[in-house]
């Protein structure tokens, strides 16, 4: 890679293993931003054929070059956070290998809006047909759990109508709706396919508003089947942690509201 810092224009290329993640840098606050070029040399290929690549969670803007042609882009790549575009997406691509039977991977990155910059997922490469039946196995499974989960919690809440006495029924179906969400927004972001206008900025802050939300709801399922012992004060700080968790994902920027999420992650399992 080639990783270039923000108003020092200065080049540093090094050996990476991806998946790949930016560093934190001091002149960015902290935050994981700047742009980067990543450089692979595959050999051996047949110039006859044609090969398929699939990529996943790229933060947050890239274009992919192979032997000069363009393949894949999502958002607009730039150094300068004025220009740049957030976007992160499932692609698939096509390409082909030069008289050499080489193919040079030239994929420009740059991040200013998320978090996490940089690969967060590996790249996959096989013939077309390959990657196409990887990818559509991946995108049903993650349709299959949605629907699933979604039905679920839309079946409870239509029996807690019925049956407004018992607040299990609502919580719990609460918690599959959110948990239904997540399957949508994170992963291969079904969310784009079903919503194709909704922003980038929306989708992402629901994204980890859904992860904040599953403790309150998890907790106030168990309060309600009395696994914990009945306290109001619990009951009340589990309702204000959902609507702190609003405000906090509505009112913040995404590098305040994203950072403390895998702590909190790693706190709720344990």
């Amino acid at each position: 890679t080639r990783e270039q810092n923000q108003g020092k224009n200065q080049l540093k290329p090094q050996n990476v293993t991806l998946p790949h993640l930016f560093p934190r840098k001091a002149e960015m606050d902290g935050n994981a931003y700047g742009v980067a070029t990543y450089r692979l040399l595959i050999q051996g290929l047949s110039p006859d054929k044609e090969y398929g690549i699939q990529v996943i969670d790229i933060a947050t803007a890239y274009r992919m070059l192979v032997n000069g042609s363009q393949v894949l882009s999502a958002g607009k790549v730039s150094a300068d956070p004025k220009e740049h575009d957030s976007m992160m997406l499932e692609q698939l691509g096509l390409f082909r290998a030069n008289a050499s039977g080489q193919a040079e991977i030239l994929l420009e990155v740059s991040n200013f809006s998320y978090f996490e910059g940089g690969f967060r997922n590996f790249i996959t490469m096989g013939t077309p047909e390959q990657i196409g039946r990887y990818a559509s196995y991946q995108d049903l499974v993650e349709i299959f759990l949605f629907a699933t989960i979604l039905s679920l919690g839309l079946f409870f809440l239509a029996v807690y109508a019925v049956y407004r006495r018992f607040d299990a029924l609502l919580y719990f179906s609460l918690l599959s709706i959110i948990n239904a969400a997540r399957v949508i927004l994170r992963g291969h972001r079904q969310i784009y396919d079903l919503l194709p206008q909704i922003p980038w900025d929306l989708a992402v802050r629901l994204e980890f508003l859904a992860g904040y939300l599953a403790l309150p709801a998890f907790g106030l399922f168990l309060y309600s089947m009395d696994y914990v012992k009945r306290n109001r004060t619990l009951q009340i700080f589990y309702y204000c942690f959902a609507v702190v968790s609003v405000l906090f994902c509505f009112l913040t920027p995404n590098e305040i509201y994203a950072n403390p999420l895998p702590y909190y992650v790693k706190l709720m399992q344990g």
